[in-house]
């Protein structure tokens, strides 16, 4: 019987992280820049920064665009983040797409299984939830 509580007690403390990504393809025509279509209804606060460095340390430009995107950006990534609150917010999933001209690319998803439960992690910063999902998205690019 302890064992078995022991077991539960455990379980309930670790929480899950689940990441999903299907890498951009290395191509031969050099990616001049993404354009990051904002997302209005993403409240946390240093998501874009986070990207926009991410993206950088691979050595791809980024541009923010608020509004209709323009006829010369070709990639474009979308993106959406889930802010849950126990105790204080936290980023518990969020999701990126980069397309090309319309067409998928590639995309990547951060999702924190039953939403951390007790685990402490969950209240962990932007950067260490989205930096391997950036990172394993843009494997093929490296500054």
């Amino acid at each position: 019987m302890i064992r078995i509580m022991l077991f539960l007690t455990l379980a309930a403390l670790v929480g899950c992280t689940s990441l999903e990504v299907r890498a951009l393809p290395s191509q031969p025509v050099k990616i001049d820049c993404v354009c990051i279509k904002k997302n209005a209804d993403v409240n946390v606060d240093d998501f874009v920064q986070v990207v926009q460095e991410g993206f950088a340390r691979h050595g791809l430009t980024t541009k923010l665009i608020d509004g209709p995107m323009p006829a010369d950006c070709h990639y474009v990534l979308e993106y959406t983040a889930d802010r849950w609150w126990d105790m204080a917010p936290y980023m518990a999933d969020a999701r990126l797409t980069i397309t090309k001209d319309g067409a998928y690319l590639s995309s990547g998803h951060y999702h924190l299984n039953g939403h951390g439960g007790f685990d402490l992690g969950k209240y962990a910063g932007t950067a260490s939830k989205l930096n391997p999902v950036i990172d394993q998205m843009l494997q093929a690019f490296h500054e």
